[in-house]
């Protein structure tokens, strides 16, 4: 299913590629060599909702759980078309037993029109622990659409919304362990849907130069 979810995705965006590069070839500086090929962002969605989930669930309950999802990326820009980033994701939730999740990904990225308007692909390691199982590590691949919106046309502060589907490859060992569960169907979506890999959304905010 998984397999199938990430072909339908990668044509769609491989069809909205088309549709968005007309778009925005008008605003396209493909014929400029000094265009900034440095960018660093955060997932300033994840990171603040995290946050706040957390500071209101310990003030309306009076207790110390906490939850903190982020991810921090660099991106180096080999032509105005074509770049690579590293993104390391993190993601810890402690509401009575701990789940943890770590990601270092590899990124390619392809701006159709050399500008705001992008498809990636990634292919990276996870790997995910819960309280009183053992670690459990995932190769992940996936594909990404994107938006780099620069507010100024030589770099400077940027906006990047991003939607993507990443597939999780595990450890066979990982659906075993937890076919004794009785939170076996909730864990195992939570798991494999969010924490590790499934539709992620994600609002990053960074500056490019």
């Amino acid at each position: 299913m998984a397999k199938k979810l990430l072909i339908v995705l990668v044509f769609s965006l491989l069809a909205s590629g088309t549709l968005f590069a007309d778009y925005d070839k008008d605003t396209s500086d493909e014929n400029d060599n000094s265009f900034p090929r440095n960018t660093i962002t955060i997932d300033v969605l994840s990171t603040g909702i995290s946050l706040l989930t957390t500071a209101f669930i310990n003030d309306t309950f009076a207790i110390k759980d906490f939850l903190i999802l982020t991810a921090l990326q660099y991106e180096f820009q080999f032509t105005n078309k074509f770049s690579a980033a590293a993104r390391l994701g993190v993601k810890y939730v402690n509401f009575d037993d701990e789940l943890f999740s770590f990601s270092a990904e590899g990124h390619v990225k392809f701006y159709p029109a050399g500008r705001t308007f992008y498809l990636g692909g990634l292919l990276g390691y996870a790997n995910f622990s819960y309280t009183g199982m053992p670690n459990y590590n995932f190769l992940i691949l996936g594909a990404r659409v994107g938006w780099r919106i620069d507010f100024g046309r030589k770099g400077g502060f940027i906006l990047e919304p991003s939607l993507g589907y990443t597939a999780a490859l595990g450890d066979p060992k990982f659906g075993q362990d937890f076919s004794d569960s009785e939170f076996d169907s909730v864990y195992s979506f939570l798991i494999r849907q969010y924490l590790i890999g499934g539709f992620q959304f994600s609002l990053s905010m960074g500056y490019r130069f």
